[in-house]
């Protein structure tokens, strides 16, 4: 079950409301919860990167020796567009270990940690390799975007590689990098405030590097368009809905707790030139606690039903009067003693057919 709800309305249980969402990742009230956002962060990454997820070989003999500790099993996809590792840690402890290809990871229990090999981003640039998460990439006009995500203090271990010396280097945010002929490698530290940026530039176009907390990856989206110049990434709302340009105006339109104040430093947008200004026009939103009940029977759930409303003084099991239909739980099978069986409604139904 994606979404949480209740069964009103649905002729199979007209007469039996019920209200569940056993766990599911956007819960009955429209709150998304921590599963939803596992889910977001896999769905971007493998929808920005077909060519690997959606057509690709099983590597895992070539990495199989790819980590020191031999715990980790090994899960690989390799493509001519570059290959993603998974380490996954099926013990009750996190497992820290060394990495054939440099650097090291630290995989929580019962989860995986990725690394990224040879992954072509651009025609001139590739990103050699990685164990800094990715959450995806998308293509703005000349310019390349890839987001990178972590814990608040953990290192980025990333190395990118120019096919030829024709490329210059910007930092933004004061990220620490080495150039090593024509490779880059990024040697700076994830932290609290909004995303970090870093750009190589060839003749070819611009790769951006956006590295971010994995709480700002959370409340991340990629907005496609059908012009790439106006592709858009947005950050900092719980959901993000209609995005549209009126004319040179950015309008988006985004939700976030009502219980929540959004925080405005770690909002914003990016387009094909950079980050964009976004202007807070928040609607007024009228928090109802309490149901009108006015004209109602009322009473809480917890409490034994007591009071006027009418009942049945011997029903039948279902199914017992030969009825093995869907229908078979409708009142109409009740004995109450009455010429006409009494139509029964649950209070909750009938306070929602009057609103």
């Amino acid at each position: 079950m994606f979404h949480g709800g209740s069964n009103f309305g649905f002729d199979n249980d007209n007469d039996l409301g019920a209200s569940y969402d056993y766990g599911a990742p956007v819960g009955e009230a429209g709150d998304l919860r921590p599963s939803y956002c596992s889910f977001k962060r896999a769905a971007q990454l493998a929808t920005t990167f077909p060519e690997i997820f959606a057509n690709s070989n099983n590597a895992d003999k070539e990495f199989a020796n790819i980590a020191a500790d031999n715990r980790l099993k090994v899960h690989a996809r390799r493509s001519a567009a570059g290959a993603f590792v998974f380490l996954e840690n099926e013990d009750s402890a996190a497992i820290t270990t060394t990495l054939k290809d440099g650097g090291s990871t630290t995989v929580p229990p019962h989860r995986l940690a990725a690394a990224v090999k040879e992954l072509r981003l651009t025609p001139d640039i590739t990103l050699d390799w990685s164990t800094t998460a990715i959450l995806g990439q998308l293509q703005q006009g000349a310019v390349h975007t890839i987001i990178m995500y972590g814990r608040i203090g953990e290192k980025v271990n990333s190395r990118f590689r120019s096919k030829t010396l024709g490329f210059t280097a910007k930092s933004f945010n004061e990220v620490k990098f080495v150039v090593d002929g024509n490779l880059v490698q990024l040697q700076t530290t994830i932290d609290l405030a909004s995303p970090q940026r870093f750009e190589i530039s060839t003749a070819t176009g611009t790769l951006r590097i956006l590295v971010m907390s994995d709480a700002l990856a959370d409340k991340t989206f990629f907005v496609a368009t059908p012009t790439p110049a106006q592709n858009l990434i947005v950050h900092g709302f719980d959901f993000v809905g209609d995005v549209a340009w009126k004319g040179k105006t950015l309008q988006v339109n985004a939700e976030s707790p009502v219980n929540t104040n959004t925080a405005k430093e770690a909002v914003g947008a990016w387009g094909e030139t950079g980050p964009l200004t976004l202007k807070f026009n928040e609607l007024k939103r009228q928090i109802v606690n309490v149901l009108p009940t006015k004209g109602w029977q009322f009473q809480k759930a917890s409490e034994p039903r007591k009071g006027p409303w009418p009942s049945s003084t011997a029903p039948l099991a279902m199914g017992a009067d030969g009825d093995t239909s869907a229908q078979r739980h409708k009142p109409r099978r009740f004995q109450s003693g009455r010429s006409a069986p009494p139509v029964l409604k649950p209070p909750a139904l009938r306070i929602l057919q009057k609103l």
